[in-house]
């Protein structure tokens, strides 16, 4: 297992050249600005790292600089550090697009939602996010392709057919660094994000990045021991992260998956278990909710939850212990 708890500029350091970075986060809403800084901070010092593509869905930062402080992707308006930008929305990013028209840098624009689906997309492991969005418009390839100076010419999007119908092929990004930032992780990586306004794209990014064979940084304001975050409170788990698990959607990514899991003691049959458990256990916070105005009694719905509990733990482990007997 492999997260490790470090500093910004150790963070930083990880960044190569020719990375192709992603920052997750809208406008300052999950935006690992520590991070972003200290990137900036590194190639002041040293010029690395260079030549970087930088993606996003949504502006992130500012919209110009806030008492006269730069967030987000402006601390990537450096001629060498980045060479291709790739956005959904560029108006958070000032000084970028400065850049874009003095022909510095290559420069891409497409629809918000589809570079969202390609993360997704790009975490099933699948190169190439189909959508009928951005048909006739500049997205299209017959327009402009989403290209927005005359320096930018490779393609990233084709016209395809499809069973008589017409859709744009947008080709997802393999992922070398992955930005985020939550409120809170444990020892294991899991991560919560109870103070962020907004989820944002997080856990898409996190699994499209592990699905690349990528590293993802993230910035957090508190870190707890193993077990102290509630499971259902995670918004990105530590499963890919830990283990790295490249393409974990694939046959030989699920067969390398299972060994690790092995490898810890978790079979079929704790799986088994766990799904017996959760078929039986306490339901969500609405439902108790629900339960407390219905019975007007505190004492009668903690009663509730801990037979429930009870009910899950004691049926799970008769379970377990049946099937032992049983596969011995």
């Amino acid at each position: 297992m492999f997260t490790k708890i470090c500093t910004a500029a150790e963070a930083a350091a990880l960044v190569k050249d020719g990375a192709f970075l992603v920052c997750a986060g809208n406008m300052n809403n999950c935006l690992a600005e520590e991070i972003c800084a200290a990137i900036e901070a590194r190639f002041q010092e040293t010029s690395h790292p260079k030549d970087m593509t930088i993606m996003s869905a949504s502006g992130v930062g500012d919209m110009g600089p806030v008492g006269g402080v730069f967030r987000g992707f402006e601390h990537f308006a450096h001629e060498g550090m980045i060479r291709r930008v790739i956005v959904g929305h560029n108006g958070s990013n000032h000084s970028i697009m400065q850049m874009q028209a003095e022909l510095k840098v290559e420069s891409y624009n497409f629809p918000q939602g589809v570079i969202e689906h390609m993360f997704r997309t790009r975490a099933k492991g699948l190169d190439v996010e189909l959508s009928k969005v951005g048909i006739g418009t500049f997205a299209d390839p017959r327009i402009e392709g989403g290209k927005t100076n005359p320096v930018t010419k490779e393609d990233l999007v084709e016209v395809v057919q499809i069973m008589g119908e017409e859709y744009l092929a947008y080709k997802t990004p393999k992922i070398d660094v992955a930005l985020i930032r939550g409120t809170t992780a444990d020892e294991d990586g899991n991560l919560t994000c109870e103070d962020e306004a907004v989820l944002t794209n997080i856990q898409a990014i996190a699994m499209a990045t592990k699905a690349s064979g990528g590293i993802v940084l993230c910035q957090v304001k508190n870190v707890v021991k193993k077990g102290a975050l509630a499971a259902k409170e995670v918004v990105v788990s530590s499963c890919a992260v830990l283990f790295g698990i490249v393409n974990a959607n694939s046959p030989a990514g699920m067969k390398e998956f299972s060994a690790v899991l092995q490898g810890i003691g978790f079979g079929p049959l704790n799986a088994l278990c766990l799904m017996v458990f959760c078929l039986l256990y306490v339901p969500c916070t609405a439902t108790i909710a629900t339960i407390h105005r219905e019975v007007e009694s505190r004492k009668t719905t903690a009663l509730f939850v801990l037979f429930q509990l009870a009910t899950a733990w004691v049926v799970s482990f008769l379970f377990y212990q049946g099937l032992s007997l049983v596969l011995r």
